[in-house]
């Protein structure tokens, strides 16, 4: 499609360079069937994208995906109901808070996410989520926006599991505290102790409890194999 309309406006503008010269009378008629030809390849491929079923398209698409309508879940296909463990019709209408490890988490995700989408459009992370059943998982998320100024207002996310065995919950993340969450997911994203204290509004020492604490949870001794498991226990 792009292809054709380019060799269209190809084709309409060297005509439009030659109409003073002296050979145009002449080469009119190739011109013109030139652009009929053209013409008849763009009707069929607009025919074509006419007749394709998109909403077929977003129902079997190979990842999960939702649309969300200021982070209320309002359209979303098979896969990502059954990530969710749950049907399409348990989800529509659903703020998106439910989905998340903890209201906390939700609030600072929205706080991350929303000037980056504002920005960029688009949007992708390691987000700690919660089925419908409780079970808590480690999924990585990309999301892009309708409209830049206004983010939130239509945005259509798609979501891959990174846990080994999603089908078992891990007794291990259901244990985390509401802080311990939003430390495990600032450390996945990379952030320094001095960030993570920033954006929480803690001090580091507390930051370096909270990181001793995982540690002991997740029986590993640095950083690097704490983020490791983080997203694959």
């Amino acid at each position: 499609m792009a292809a054709a309309i380019r060799d269209l406006l190809i084709c309409l503008r060297n005509a439009e360079s030659s109409l003073s010269g002296r050979k145009w009378a002449a080469k009119r008629f190739d011109y013109l069937g030139n652009v009929i030809k053209l013409w008849r390849r763009l009707h069929k491929l607009t025919s074509l994208v006419t007749t394709l079923d998109y909403q077929q398209i977003f129902d079997y698409c190979p990842v999960a995906c939702a649309v969300l309508d200021h982070r209320i879940i309002v359209e979303c296909n098979a896969l990502f109901a059954k990530m969710w463990r749950g049907s399409r019709e348990d989800l529509l209408g659903l703020s998106f808070a439910v989905l998340y490890a903890g209201e906390r988490d939700f609030d600072l995700r929205g706080k991350i996410a929303g000037p980056i989408l504002a920005k960029r459009g688009a949007y992708s992370d390691r987000w700690l989520m919660k089925r419908l059943d409780g079970d808590v998982f480690w999924s990585h998320v990309s999301g892009a926006t309708v409209d830049q100024k206004a983010p939130y207002a239509r945005a259509i996310w798609t979501f891959i599991d990174l846990t080994i065995e999603p089908q078992m919950a891990s007794s291990v993340r259901a244990s985390l505290t509401p802080r311990e969450r939003e430390i495990a997911m600032l450390l996945v994203d990379r952030c320094s102790s001095k960030d993570i204290a920033r954006r929480l509004d803690i001090s580091p020492r507390t930051v370096h409890v909270h990181r001793a604490s995982l540690l002991r949870k997740y029986a590993v001794t640095n950083t690097s194999d704490l983020c490791k498991a983080l997203i694959t226990i």
